[in-house]
């Protein structure tokens, strides 16, 4: 009997189909289809686009801050948390 080894990928392929499964433990499915790699490329450019847009607005709200009090400005802590399910 051969062991293999269960991955987050086989389970979601055998959720979504169970051929799809079988051909990923069997390796014949080694490379991501034409529209999934389309479809990574666009969840990565988006994410870096909503990150860019983040990042100016909180740059422009520091900007716009006065600065010329005696109370300095603390500074932020914020972290971008930014998830995608395939």
């Amino acid at each position: 009997m051969v062991s293999v080894k269960i991955t987050e990928e086989v389970l979601t392929a055998y959720l979504h189909c169970k051929y799809k499964a079988y051909l990923l433990l069997t390796g014949v499915v080694q490379e991501p289809s034409e529209y999934e790699q389309w479809l990574q490329r666009h969840d990565q450019e988006s994410i870096a686009a909503a990150t860019r847009g983040l990042l100016e607005r909180e740059e422009a709200f520091v900007a716009s801050v006065d600065t010329s009090s005696s109370a300095k400005p603390r500074p932020h802590n914020w972290m971008i948390s930014v998830c995608c399910a395939a």
